[in-house]
Protein backbone atom coordinates (compact mmCIF):
# COMPACT_ATOMS: atom_id res chain seq x y z
CA UNK A 1 0.00 0.00 0.00
CA UNK A 2 1.28 3.45 -0.89
CA UNK A 3 0.29 6.93 0.19
CA UNK A 4 0.39 10.16 -1.81
CA UNK A 5 2.22 13.14 -0.43
CA UNK A 6 3.37 16.53 -1.72
CA UNK A 7 7.09 17.14 -1.97
CA UNK A 8 8.88 20.50 -1.78
CA UNK A 9 11.33 18.85 -4.14
CA UNK A 10 14.95 19.74 -4.57
CA UNK A 11 14.87 23.15 -2.91
CA UNK A 12 15.77 21.37 0.34
CA UNK A 13 19.06 20.12 -1.04
CA UNK A 14 21.39 23.08 -0.44
CA UNK A 15 20.32 23.46 3.19
CA UNK A 16 20.46 19.77 3.95
CA UNK A 17 24.00 19.51 2.59
CA UNK A 18 24.99 21.00 5.93
CA UNK A 19 23.35 18.17 7.90
CA UNK A 20 25.88 15.68 9.23
CA UNK A 21 25.24 12.42 11.02
CA UNK A 22 27.25 11.92 14.19
CA UNK A 23 26.77 10.14 17.45
CA UNK A 24 25.15 11.90 20.39
CA UNK A 25 21.96 13.57 21.55
CA UNK A 26 23.15 17.07 20.59
CA UNK A 27 23.65 16.08 16.94
CA UNK A 28 20.24 14.41 16.91
CA UNK A 29 18.54 17.54 18.24
CA UNK A 30 20.45 19.78 15.83
CA UNK A 31 19.41 17.67 12.84
CA UNK A 32 15.76 17.73 13.87
CA UNK A 33 15.91 21.51 14.44
CA UNK A 34 17.52 22.09 11.04
CA UNK A 35 14.88 19.99 9.30
CA UNK A 36 12.11 21.96 11.00
CA UNK A 37 13.71 25.30 10.05
CA UNK A 38 14.14 24.24 6.43
CA UNK A 39 10.51 23.08 6.24
CA UNK A 40 9.38 26.46 7.60
CA UNK A 41 11.52 28.49 5.18
CA UNK A 42 10.26 26.59 2.14
CA UNK A 43 6.65 26.07 3.28
CA UNK A 44 5.30 28.45 0.63
CA UNK A 45 6.75 26.22 -2.10
CA UNK A 46 5.45 22.98 -0.56
CA UNK A 47 3.06 22.17 -3.41
CA UNK A 48 3.02 19.88 -6.46
CA UNK A 49 3.77 22.59 -9.05
CA UNK A 50 6.83 24.00 -7.29
CA UNK A 51 9.90 24.43 -9.53
CA UNK A 52 13.06 22.47 -8.88
CA UNK A 53 16.77 23.18 -8.96
CA UNK A 54 20.04 21.47 -8.23
CA UNK A 55 23.69 22.36 -7.89
CA UNK A 56 27.08 20.76 -8.40
CA UNK A 57 30.67 21.71 -7.67
CA UNK A 58 32.89 21.57 -10.74
CA UNK A 59 36.63 21.87 -11.26
CA UNK A 60 38.15 22.18 -14.73
CA UNK A 61 34.78 21.39 -16.27
CA UNK A 62 34.22 18.20 -14.28
CA UNK A 63 31.92 17.50 -11.36
CA UNK A 64 33.88 16.87 -8.16
CA UNK A 65 33.07 13.28 -7.21
CA UNK A 66 33.42 13.85 -3.49
CA UNK A 67 30.14 15.79 -3.66
CA UNK A 68 28.47 12.39 -3.94
CA UNK A 69 29.03 11.91 -0.21
CA UNK A 70 26.92 14.88 1.00
CA UNK A 71 24.37 14.11 -1.71
CA UNK A 72 23.95 10.60 -0.31
CA UNK A 73 23.50 12.07 3.18
CA UNK A 74 20.82 14.41 1.84
CA UNK A 75 19.01 11.52 0.14
CA UNK A 76 19.08 9.57 3.40
CA UNK A 77 17.50 12.52 5.23
CA UNK A 78 14.82 13.02 2.57
CA UNK A 79 13.97 9.32 2.61
CA UNK A 80 12.84 9.66 6.23
CA UNK A 81 10.54 12.56 5.29
CA UNK A 82 9.04 11.13 2.11
CA UNK A 83 9.92 7.45 1.85
CA UNK A 84 7.48 6.13 4.44
CA UNK A 85 3.95 7.07 5.37
CA UNK A 86 2.78 7.09 8.93
CA UNK A 87 0.60 4.29 10.17
CA UNK A 88 -3.11 5.03 10.43
CA UNK A 89 -5.77 3.65 12.80
CA UNK A 90 -6.74 0.25 11.47
CA UNK A 91 -3.30 -0.46 9.99
CA UNK A 92 -1.32 -3.56 10.90
CA UNK A 93 2.49 -3.69 11.11
CA UNK A 94 5.26 -5.97 12.29
CA UNK A 95 7.69 -5.32 15.12
CA UNK A 96 10.98 -7.10 14.43
CA UNK A 97 13.77 -7.37 16.98
CA UNK A 98 17.19 -8.65 15.93
CA UNK A 99 19.64 -9.78 18.61
CA UNK A 100 23.43 -9.53 18.78
CA UNK A 101 25.92 -12.34 19.10
CA UNK A 102 25.73 -16.10 18.92
CA UNK A 103 23.81 -16.48 22.19
CA UNK A 104 20.55 -14.49 22.01
CA UNK A 105 18.36 -14.41 25.10
CA UNK A 106 15.92 -17.17 25.95
CA UNK A 107 12.62 -16.38 24.13
CA UNK A 108 10.75 -16.90 27.38
CA UNK A 109 12.59 -13.83 28.76
CA UNK A 110 11.53 -11.60 25.85
CA UNK A 111 8.22 -9.72 25.76
CA UNK A 112 6.62 -6.80 23.92
CA UNK A 113 4.89 -3.90 25.69
CA UNK A 114 2.91 -1.19 23.87
CA UNK A 115 1.32 2.18 24.58
CA UNK A 116 -2.45 2.71 24.56
CA UNK A 117 -3.34 3.18 20.90
CA UNK A 118 -1.50 0.02 19.84
CA UNK A 119 -2.58 -3.57 20.31
CA UNK A 120 -0.46 -6.71 20.10
CA UNK A 121 -2.25 -9.13 17.78
CA UNK A 122 0.07 -12.13 17.80
CA UNK A 123 2.32 -13.98 20.24
CA UNK A 124 6.10 -13.84 19.84
CA UNK A 125 7.37 -15.57 16.71
CA UNK A 126 10.95 -16.72 17.33
CA UNK A 127 13.23 -17.27 14.30
CA UNK A 128 16.48 -18.82 15.63
CA UNK A 129 18.33 -18.75 12.29
CA UNK A 130 17.90 -14.95 12.10
CA UNK A 131 18.21 -14.31 15.86
CA UNK A 132 14.92 -12.49 15.45
CA UNK A 133 11.70 -12.08 17.43
CA UNK A 134 8.56 -10.83 15.63
CA UNK A 135 5.12 -9.61 16.69
CA UNK A 136 2.14 -8.30 14.73
CA UNK A 137 0.63 -5.08 16.05
CA UNK A 138 -2.52 -3.13 15.15
CA UNK A 139 -2.89 0.63 15.43
CA UNK A 140 -6.08 1.98 17.06
CA UNK A 141 -5.33 5.65 17.84
CA UNK A 142 -3.35 8.46 16.16
CA UNK A 143 -0.34 10.02 17.86
CA UNK A 144 3.27 9.21 18.65
CA UNK A 145 3.51 5.93 20.53
CA UNK A 146 6.19 3.54 21.71
CA UNK A 147 6.73 -0.17 21.59
CA UNK A 148 9.04 -1.58 24.26
CA UNK A 149 11.06 -4.78 24.21
CA UNK A 150 11.57 -6.20 27.68
CA UNK A 151 14.41 -8.65 28.20
CA UNK A 152 14.54 -9.66 31.82
CA UNK A 153 14.96 -6.37 33.67
CA UNK A 154 16.08 -4.35 30.62
CA UNK A 155 13.76 -2.36 28.34
CA UNK A 156 14.49 -1.07 24.80
CA UNK A 157 11.99 1.17 23.02
CA UNK A 158 11.10 2.25 19.49
CA UNK A 159 8.87 5.15 18.42
CA UNK A 160 5.77 4.51 16.28
CA UNK A 161 4.25 7.53 14.50
CA UNK A 162 0.56 7.25 13.68
CA UNK A 163 -0.06 10.28 11.48
CA UNK A 164 -0.28 11.18 7.79
CA UNK A 165 1.78 14.35 8.31
CA UNK A 166 5.10 14.68 6.48
CA UNK A 167 7.55 14.28 9.35
CA UNK A 168 10.78 12.41 9.86
CA UNK A 169 10.04 8.77 10.60
CA UNK A 170 12.27 5.74 10.45
CA UNK A 171 11.44 2.04 10.40
CA UNK A 172 14.61 1.14 12.32
CA UNK A 173 16.17 2.04 15.64
CA UNK A 174 19.78 1.03 14.88
CA UNK A 175 22.72 -0.34 16.79
CA UNK A 176 25.52 1.91 18.04
CA UNK A 177 27.66 1.05 14.99
CA UNK A 178 28.74 4.02 12.85
CA UNK A 179 27.34 2.68 9.58
CA UNK A 180 23.99 1.80 11.14
CA UNK A 181 23.71 5.31 12.60
CA UNK A 182 24.66 6.80 9.22
CA UNK A 183 21.91 4.89 7.42
CA UNK A 184 19.27 5.30 10.17
CA UNK A 185 20.04 8.60 11.94
CA UNK A 186 16.55 9.59 13.10
CA UNK A 187 16.34 7.80 16.45
CA UNK A 188 19.05 7.44 19.06
CA UNK A 189 21.05 4.24 18.63
CA UNK A 190 20.65 1.35 21.01
CA UNK A 191 23.21 1.15 23.83
CA UNK A 192 26.58 -0.27 22.81
CA UNK A 193 26.36 -3.29 25.10
CA UNK A 194 22.72 -4.01 24.35
CA UNK A 195 21.76 -7.58 23.40
CA UNK A 196 19.43 -5.96 20.84
CA UNK A 197 20.97 -5.16 17.45
CA UNK A 198 17.96 -3.35 15.97
CA UNK A 199 14.23 -2.76 16.42
CA UNK A 200 12.15 -2.41 13.25
CA UNK A 201 8.56 -1.30 12.69
CA UNK A 202 7.35 -1.95 9.15
CA UNK A 203 6.01 1.39 7.93
CA UNK A 204 4.29 1.27 4.52
CA UNK A 205 6.08 2.90 1.61
CA UNK A 206 4.88 6.33 0.53
CA UNK A 207 4.30 7.58 -3.00
CA UNK A 208 4.43 11.10 -4.38
CA UNK A 209 1.70 12.30 -6.72
CA UNK A 210 3.50 13.73 -9.76
CA UNK A 211 1.58 14.71 -12.90
CA UNK A 212 -0.79 11.75 -13.40
CA UNK A 213 1.19 9.05 -11.59
CA UNK A 214 2.12 7.96 -8.10
CA UNK A 215 5.82 7.23 -7.85
CA UNK A 216 8.71 6.97 -5.40
CA UNK A 217 9.91 10.38 -4.24
CA UNK A 218 13.47 9.80 -5.47
CA UNK A 219 12.21 9.49 -9.05
CA UNK A 220 10.48 12.87 -8.71
CA UNK A 221 13.66 14.20 -7.07
CA UNK A 222 15.81 13.40 -10.12
CA UNK A 223 13.16 14.39 -12.68
CA UNK A 224 12.76 17.84 -11.16
CA UNK A 225 16.54 18.18 -10.84
CA UNK A 226 17.04 18.01 -14.59
CA UNK A 227 13.93 19.87 -15.79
Amino acid sequence: MTHRSNLPFIVLVPALFATTVVDGAAAQAAAESLAAQVDQVFAQWDKPDSPGCTCAVMRDGEVVLWMIVPLVLVIIQLQFHYGYRGLEPGDVALVKVTFNGDAPPDPSDVSLEVDPGIEVESPLLWIPSLREADWRIAVTQPGEHEVRIRIGGEVYSKRVKVSDDIVRRTPVRPSAGFVDQLVYPVERPLPKNSPVESITVTYPEAAVGFLFWDMHWIIVFFITSIV
